[in-house]
């Protein structure tokens, strides 16, 4: 089992769905194509990925301030 935090949890998610996501929110700019990539590598296999309750509160609260940035509506369907 591999842990993984807030911050790792959001760039898998947009990193799923589109990596040049990254630099339309202020949380996330930090972070680019690369690094979804590099994670994706550490992890192996996404079968093994721990998320705690409260690390999926603490995403779900960043991606809803995510998701009112970049005016995606479709972005939500990708979360849930």
């Amino acid at each position: 089992m591999i842990l993984v935090d807030s911050n790792a949890l959001i760039v898998l998610l947009i990193g799923f769905i589109d990596p040049k996501l990254f630099e339309t929110h202020k949380a996330t700019s930090i972070y680019d194509e690369d690094d979804f990539y590099e994670l994706l590598n550490v992890i192996g296999d996404l079968e093994e990925i721990l998320v705690l309750p409260n690390i999926w509160t603490e995403v779900d609260n960043l991606l809803n301030t995510f998701v009112a940035t970049i005016n995606m509506p479709t972005f939500k369907e990708y979360v849930k």
